[in-house]
């Protein structure tokens, strides 16, 4: 249990007019009062911590090296001129009698003019919405962050919404 410096203190203030009881107790509520006074902490102090720590792992893996960084993916060979799914950029969505058709641009700068179904180089329109695109990405090999995934879908906005507006 610990004392607080203000009963410590009090304990002091009564004790001071016993003079010779006090000299022989004086250095040791001294001492203790220093004691007190470096254990308390205040509330918006940060803790104070070891500098020279070293994580011992005990037989156990390091949980925070990547487990990805020794696996080498191999990037695909895409034609010049074909669009994919990650270069594609959607730049305009028009309305029709037959649906909605999205203006997108690749990675050649051209643009294409687009409809649900249509298939790109690693994948296919899924839907065309007034505000996005939804696009199915096919994945020819094992991805090595997620085995047995063959496809992922993905949402590009016409106007991307940004952080901090």
């Amino acid at each position: 249990m610990r004392m607080k410096v203000g009963h410590i203190m009090a304990i002091v203030g009564i004790l001071w007019p016993f003079g010779a009881a006090m000299s022989s107790v004086q250095g040791l509520t001294s001492d203790f009062v220093v004691l007190a006074v470096q254990d308390e902490k205040k509330p918006d102090q940060p803790e104070s911590y070891d500098i020279n720590y070293l994580y011992d792992p005990g037989g156990r893996r390091d949980p925070f090296v990547n487990l990805l960084i020794g696996i080498k993916v191999k990037q695909p060979n895409v034609p010049k001129g074909a669009l994919t799914v990650t270069d594609a950029k959607v730049v305009g969505i028009t309305e029709n009698k037959g649906g909605f058709t999205a203006i997108v641009v690749g990675a050649d700068n051209k643009a294409r003019f687009m409809k649900a179904g249509d298939k790109l180089y690693d994948g296919q329109i899924i839907a065309i919405e007034k505000d996005r695109v939804i696009f199915r990405q096919d994945f020819t090999e094992d991805n090595p962050a997620a085995p047995g995934l063959r496809s992922k879908e993905v949402v590009k906005r016409l106007n991307p919404v940004q952080e901090g507006t």
